[in-house]
């Protein structure tokens, strides 16, 4: 029986002998036939895609380490340096909003790196300009 905290999908009443809940029992409603001796009915896989890695067993989307230090590190020249290009600015975002997967709420946050990027249809990806406070 796996909670039901688990699942996406509302509980459905169905007539069978599992919980209602039961993954088993929402499959067999709607046809498929399950081979409980062969199947394993706890996730257990873990899968790397992108710098990011999800496991299944846990529930839980876990952010590369290495990916994390790069992120902060070019997180930091915007605490260093004065001014920045568009470009490089452009790079930044992109690396920031690679984590939004993981981590939604990092989207509100680069609404003024955006800004400061689309100023670049007036002048150029190269023109330095200061970089805007936090």
């Amino acid at each position: 029986y796996i909670p039901r905290r688990h699942f996406i999908c509302g509980r459905i009443p169905l007539p069978s002998t599992k919980p209602p809940g039961h993954p088993c029992a929402r499959l067999s409603r709607f046809g498929f036939l399950i081979n409980l001796k062969k199947s394993t009915l706890q996730p257990s896989q873990s899968l790397h895609n992108l710098g990011f890695e999800l496991d299944l067993a846990q529930g839980l989307l876990k952010i590369c380490p290495q990916k994390l230090k790069a992120v902060r590190r070019e997180l930091g020249k915007l605490v260093v340096k004065k001014e920045m290009t568009c470009r490089k600015m452009a790079a930044i975002l992109g690396q920031v909003r690679s984590f939004v997967v993981a981590l939604p709420f990092l989207r509100a946050f680069t609404d003024t790196m955006c800004e400061f990027v689309n100023q670049h249809t007036t002048q150029g990806w190269d023109h330095v300009q200061k970089v805007p406070p936090p």
